[in-house]
Order: C-alpha cells, then sequence, then structure tokens
C-alpha cells in the first residue's frame, strides 16, 4: 500500500537538512521513504519555525532545502483556545507549531503519521489517543521495514519470500 504520507516535525528537518553531516537514522528515513513510495511533507507553519532560529545562517540554508519537500498549506487552524481544549495548554511559539502538526494529523487528517524526535509533541499525541501516529526516526524506520522489507525464510527443501505484515 503506497502513497502513504509522513509528516515531518522541524527538528527532523533540521536533521535531514542541516549543513552538517547527516546521521545514519536520517539517511534511512529518507532512502526508505523514498524506495517504498512513501511522501514527506512539511507543513507551513513549519516555515515559520525556521524563521525563528536565531543562526541566520542555518535559517537561510534550512528555508531553501525546504522547498524540495511538497509542503501542506491553507489548512484552516482553529483559535489557540480551542487547540487548548484538545492538545494542552500553549505557553511558547514551539508549542503552539507543536499544535498545528497535531491538529493537521488528528482533526484534519491530512497525513498519515507524524515523525518527531520531540518528546512534549509525543506527550502530547498519548494525551489524546494517537500515540499510535506519532514516531521517532527509530519507531519510522522499524515501521517501514515492519511494513515493506521482505524476509527471506529458509528451508531444506526450497527458499521463498515472505511479505512481512
Amino acid at each position: 500500500m503506497n502513497g502513504l504520507k509522513l509528516l515531518i516535525d522541524t527538528n527532523i528537518l533540521i536533521g535531514l537538512e542541516d549543513n552538517k553531516e547527516i546521521t545514519e537514522v536520517f539517511s534511512s528515513l529518507s532512502q526508505k521513504c523514498h524506495q517504498h513510495g512513501v511522501q514527506i511533507f512539511i507543513h507551513e507553519a513549519s516555515k515559520q519555525d525556521i524563521r525563528r532560529d536565531k543562526d541566520p545562517e542555518r535559517q537561510n540554508i534550512i528555508l531553501s532545502k525546504i522547498e524540495k519537500f511538497p509542503l501542506l498549506e491553507n489548512i484552516p487552524i482553529p483559535e489557540q483556545d480551542q487547540l487548548e481544549q484538545t492538545y494542552g495548554r500553549i505557553s511558547k511559539a514551539n508549542d503552539y507549531i507543536d499544535v498545528i502538526l497535531l491538529y493537521t494529523l488528528h482533526e484534519v487528517n491530512a497525513i498519515d503519521f507524524l515523525v518527531t524526535q520531540d518528546r512534549r509533541l509525543h506527550k502530547r499525541a498519548a494525551q489524546v489517543g494517537i500515540a499510535d501516529r506519532v514516531f521517532t526516526v527509530e519507531d519510522t524506520l522499524v515501521w517501514l521495514r515492519d511494513k515493506y522489507d521482505r524476509i527471506k525464510v529458509r528451508s531444506e527443501e526450497h527458499t521463498s519470500e515472505l511479505q512481512s505484515h
């Protein structure tokens, strides 16, 4: 079942596109998604998040690289007090971006999964019952392997391939 959509948080975007060596899990994420036709999206709110970066050079680099990802945009977002009723207190700009990402996943269903290394975002997801749709990079790699990779089973008589669940 191809065509699944992942929304990546700003911390994942930076891990993929920062001006330094990429870690193996991030390169594997990109490679596996591409290999299996899983699209990686950025929310337009992540652009706002990047624009708050205090390092102007990194900000410009990431903003230039963000354009290679499909952008989720023009999604009507409720007022902050409505979002807080569902997702908890929003005390700073980063919390607001996090809640918008959860809203896009949970209420709008514009994407299938959200990928983030942010523990607070995972906690908010658990509080609204969608923890099974919010992954770390490592969780995403396990999920992709389980969903798409073939397992070779060898018996004495023959070798066969089984599709994992």
